[in-house]
């Protein structure tokens, strides 16, 4: 072949080139890379999905698990039973509560029952940190408290922590022997209906006119919007008067005290734990592990195992892990002994 045949060959054919006598060429370049236009896909809807997973799981598990009871272990099988009374004491329990520990009326009264007759349970110990509540809820735990002491003969006393007051202590009347912290508030013997607002002055004041149909004179009584007439006063006072003798009566039968000198005592104020153990509402003034030691003692002795019962709700013990646990603090705490609004009977005054 021409030399020039062979340059007008390579020239013809622009990815060969010829070295020497021009029958080698080199291999052919890779073919052209292209890029892709393809967008990776977000991970956040991943993430997002597992999180929600989880969250479910722990609903599930929040709604079938009860928490175990914890105690201090002291050597063989004898128990007393620390049962912790917390919070507003009322006979519907308070759900999705941020609190550390809520009030749960049906838990206190099932277990003080199962404690009854279990052959093991040598004592209660009642926790009280509570400035009162509904006067049902006072009375029937108290009540049961009493059953258990008459069927069982075991000892029971009763520590106030921060408050024992009002409708905590018809419940703290009930044990043995009461142990109050220093710093714990308690008395507030008495009922209420709490505070009843009367806007009729405010309504007539801007021409306003109501009309309510009733089929009785008193049907409507406690409207805010009547103003409060003596018989319906009296109506009210004569209740608040007959579940403030049975507060009473419990606590002559329950401490022994002497009636008039209680009714001295009791007409709605609050005392130090120092001033309620010198007028005989209390017994002694210490701290919890030395009430504990003074009922181990009554058992018998030191090797039992403690045991505590808090009624904690599962939704609370969710919500407390998801946004943390709220304090109260005191200023909470203080509101708890002031009337409360509304048609229902409470101790706090």
């Amino acid at each position: 072949m021409d030399i020039n045949d062979a340059s007008q060959s390579n020239n013809q054919r622009p990815y060969y080139y010829s070295y020497g006598d021009g029958n080698n060429y080199p291999p052919p370049p890779p073919p052209p890379q292209y890029e892709t236009n393809r967008k990776k896909r977000p991970i956040w809807p991943w993430v997002l999905g597992v999180i929600l997973l989880v969250f479910i799981g722990l609903i599930i598990w929040a709604a079938t698990t009860h928490l175990p009871d914890d105690g201090e272990y002291y050597g063989n099988e004898d128990t007393i039973a620390v049962l912790h009374v917390s919070g507003t004491m009322s006979v519907s329990t308070e759900r999705y509560s941020l609190d550390e520990e809520s009030y749960d009326h049906s838990y206190l009264i099932s277990t003080i029952e199962q404690l009854i007759y279990d052959p093991y349970n040598c004592g209660l110990l009642l926790y009280i940190d509570s400035g009162g509540g509904e006067v049902l809820a006072a009375s029937e735990l108290s009540e049961a408290v009493a059953q258990y002491k008459e069927l069982t003969g075991r000892p029971v006393y009763a520590y106030g922590y921060q408050y024992a007051a009002s409708g905590a202590y018809w419940l703290a009347a009930t044990a043995d022997e009461i142990w109050l912290d220093r710093y714990c508030i308690t008395g507030s013997i008495g009922v209420t209906y709490g505070t009843m607002l009367d806007l009729s002055g405010l309504l007539e004041k801007y021409g306003i006119k109501t009309n309510t149909i009733t089929s009785g004179a008193q049907k409507s009584m406690g409207s805010s919007l009547e103003e409060m007439t003596p018989e319906t006063r009296a109506i009210y006072q004569s209740i608040i008067d007959e579940y403030y003798g049975y507060f009473i009566d419990w606590i002559v039968e329950q401490r022994g005290m002497d009636r008039q000198s209680l009714l001295t005592l009791a007409d709605g104020r609050i005392y130090s734990a120092k001033q309620a153990v010198e007028n005989g509402l209390a017994d002694q003034v210490g701290d919890y592990e030395s009430c504990l030691t003074a009922l181990l003692d009554a058992c018998g002795g030191h090797d039992i195992y403690v045991r505590h019962y808090r009624p904690q709700s599962t939704e609370s013990n969710l919500l407390q892990l998801l946004l943390g646990s709220a304090e109260s603090g005191e200023l909470a705490a203080l509101v708890d002994l002031l009337p409360p609004s509304g048609p229902l009977a409470y101790y706090c005054e």
